[in-house]
């Protein structure tokens, strides 16, 4: 079992500094033996760039396997469009692995994490039926 971190860079640096203490909490509140096998720092702001485009998210997707664990700050860290970022959500479950919200203090696989993840995919529900009215 691996862990891996995720930080997009901010240019406030205590933006940058914040998510990563929030996954160095979150990783040493998992288990006291715990430590991150890596860290990928993206330089892309998360809202220019599809997270599913990002150099670095890219590579740590290949990078994970069943079992592992993908800690993240927050989903916002991840990109603010709710279909991009659900995409990326179910891409990394798909392949087994755990992904943590630091802030949120929970797992996606938790039972708060899936009513987030049952809520992420209404939203997406909800904006493609509103496209389609084009309201």
């Amino acid at each position: 079992m691996a862990i891996f971190g995720y930080i997009v860079l901010s240019g406030n640096t205590d933006k940058t500094v914040s998510q990563a203490c929030d996954i160095a909490n979150a990783v040493t509140q998992a288990c006291d033996t715990a430590k991150l096998d890596g860290v990928f720092v993206e330089e892309a702001s998360n809202r220019s760039v599809s997270i599913l485009k990002r150099p670095k998210f890219l590579e740590v997707r290949r990078a994970l396997s069943s079992g592992d664990i993908f800690v993240v700050a927050a989903t916002d860290i991840l990109g603010t469009n709710p279909k991009e970022l659900l995409q990326a959500l179910q891409s990394l479950s798909r392949k087994g692995v755990s992904v943590v919200l630091a802030r949120a203090r929970l797992t996606l696989d938790s039972p708060d994490g899936k009513a987030y993840m049952a809520l992420l995919r209404s939203v997406v529900k909800m904006q493609v039926r509103l496209q389609r009215l084009q309201w």
